[in-house]
């Protein structure tokens, strides 16, 4: 299981179905689609929930949908995946318009902090936050 952890502002819960509407917005959205050059489906969306609901965690790894503790809004995924290379990758896929530059940086630091403090072997340890922002 993917556990939940939780920061100033922030719940970063394990993804289920009840996620399925931050996804579709995400795939549907112009602007975060834009980074990787087309748009989705709404079937892609679900197929990526899943995936990320059962795939990363079977691995491993893990992603989080990031909840904000206030409003109890999705605002996003961030979390870990690892490369045909093997190397570990922090990816971090948020609503462009919901969240800020402070929120980014408090999102980062929770999850690279959890990651180096579970994981943290010299090929995984995340040194550098700031490339993340």
């Amino acid at each position: 299981m993917i556990t939940k952890l939780e920061s100033k502002n922030l719940n970063y819960l394990p993804p289920d179905r009840d996620c399925f509407s931050l996804y579709a917005s995400f795939y549907r959205n112009t602007l975060s689609m834009s980074r990787h050059g087309f748009l989705h489906s709404l079937e892609d969306a679900w197929l990526a929930l899943c995936s990320d609901a059962g795939a990363w965690y079977v691995r491993g790894i893990g992603i989080w949908i990031i909840q904000c503790k206030s409003t109890h809004q999705l605002l996003g995924t961030a979390g870990f995946w690892q490369s045909k290379s093997k190397a570990r990758v922090f990816e971090l896929d948020l609503l462009p318009y919901m969240v800020d530059y402070t929120t980014r940086q408090e999102i980062v630091q929770t999850l690279i902090n959890y990651h180096n403090e579970k994981f943290c072997r010299s090929e995984f340890c995340v040194q550098n936050v700031a490339e993340y922002l």
